[in-house]
């Protein structure tokens, strides 16, 4: 049962590590663009 846990954990983590991965990925790509079409200030709150 200890084994399984521990796989089930590890698994969970590499799928986490993906996730986040792409979210940085997409943001970084999304910054690269705003500053290429000469966006100056990019506002989360603003909506």
């Amino acid at each position: 049962m200890g084994t399984s846990s521990k796989r089930l954990r590890k698994l969970y983590r590499i799928r986490q590590r993906r996730f986040r991965h792409y979210v940085n990925t997409a943001v970084h790509k999304f910054v690269e663009l705003c500053l290429k079409k000469g966006v100056k200030t990019i506002n989360p709150l603003a909506g």
